[in-house]
């Protein structure tokens, strides 16, 4: 019997759920075997074969047999994280897989909380579609796939060009790598044909927040990883993380966290070290 339209697609599995702080164990990537997955409140790290990425809510990913295994790792400020996902094989699952890859050159795509709201909305429908209690319509379900493949496929497309979106995702990778650094924005904008200006705005419209910002974010948080991790002392940090000096680190920690460096880790430890 001939395959129908919507035969090329099997459903595995889709999930809606929270999860506490937790490390899962590498799981092999399967011939033929794809998932549109979405992190939706909280972070996690994804790595996915040699690659550390991490997925700070909203964010959209993919994983497929391109990659050999993917493994989940908490990261050291997470408490709960929302992870939706859905799991599928056939050649139409390969399509949209290379489809995803080709778009983004990249295994996943952060959102602004505005682009975001729509594709959860149908990642929910798609969500409660297959869990309904009397089974769920297999031709329904892949064509509310399809509406969620084409809401990602279009994301942002009327606002920037592709290499505007190159040079963004590329920038904002390069300082999640280098989360202690001190930037220079305008020799970076440079660097990547843009001024800085243009710079700070798309990336203010992509991610909803100042470059600015996000970098003293992510200062705090390194700084706050390291000075979890019991390795170093604080004037230590306080270099790896381009501050003039401990005292200098320490009021930006205490405005930044609203406690001291060791009110901080006093109760980080009553927490994740009970």
């Amino acid at each position: 019997m001939d395959k129908g339209y919507f035969d090329d697609l099997s459903i595995i599995a889709i999930y809606d759920k929270t999860f506490s702080s937790k490390t899962f164990s590498p799981i092999p990537c399967l011939q033929n075997n794809y998932s549109i997955e979405m992190i939706a409140e909280g972070e996690v790290y994804l790595q996915l074969d040699e690659r550390k990425i991490l997925l700070r809510a909203p964010v959209l990913f993919w994983i497929g047999d391109k990659n050999r295994s993917f493994q989940f790792i908490s990261t050291a400020k997470t408490s709960n994280y929302r992870h939706l996902w859905i799991d599928f094989t056939g050649e139409r699952g390969r399509r949209m897989y290379e489809a995803l890859l080709e778009r983004f050159q990249a295994p996943y795509q952060s959102l602004t909380p505005e682009l975001a709201a729509p594709v959860q909305n149908t990642f929910l429908e798609i969500c409660s579609a297959y869990r309904k209690s009397d089974g769920y319509n297999h031709n329904m379900l892949v064509a509310k796939i399809e509406v969620l493949m084409s809401q990602i496929l279009s994301l942002d497309e009327s606002n920037f060009t592709e290499g505007d979106l190159f040079q963004i995702y590329d920038a904002y990778q390069y300082f999640i790598q280098h989360p202690g650094a001190k930037h220079n924005l305008s020799l970076l904008a440079a660097e990547r044909g843009i001024s800085e200006v243009y710079f700070r705005k798309l990336f203010r419209e992509r991610f909803g927040i100042s470059v600015g910002k996000f970098l003293l974010k992510l200062r705090m948080e390194y700084a706050a990883d390291l000075l979890y991790s019991k390795q170093y002392r604080i004037n230590e940090v306080a270099d790896l993380c381009g501050f003039a000096d401990a005292p200098t680190f320490t009021h930006s920690f205490v405005k930044f966290f609203g406690v001291s460096p060791s009110s901080y880790l006093k109760e980080k430890r009553r927490i994740y070290d009970p």
